[in-house]
């Protein structure tokens, strides 16, 4: 059998491009208040997490879009899903991955992120 780099190299990719989409989505349902202007400034999908941070439970909002090191379990099933991955094979090794990576990447970040 042998090692094969060609699954290696697709799993290393998925895994990349899953911590895009944790990112991508951690981002841009961001919202902040400035006191000095008086004004909540809203990324595009900041609405969602505004929203969310009234109505939802804390075990909800964190996979879908407030802890980047969570999200990689929900976000790695979705994109597994629509990539047509098996799932049930390579979804453990895939969230275990993304969630790291997010961690690490996530910790070099600035705490204003």
């Amino acid at each position: 059998m042998g090692f094969k780099f060609g699954v290696m190299l697709d799993l290393i990719l998925q895994v990349l491009f899953n911590s895009m989409i944790c990112f991508g989505v951690f981002a841009s349902t961001r919202y902040y208040y400035y006191p000095i202007d008086d004004k909540e400034h809203f990324m595009i999908f900041g609405v969602v997490k505004k929203y969310g941070d009234k109505h939802l439970p804390l075990w909800i909002r964190k996979p879908l879009y407030d802890c980047p090191s969570c999200m990689g379990s929900f976000w790695s099933i979705v994109s597994c899903l629509y990539f047509g991955l098996p799932v049930l094979t390579d979804i453990i090794p895939i969230i275990f991955a993304t969630s790291g990576l997010s961690y690490i990447i996530h910790n070099l970040l600035p705490d204003e992120i």
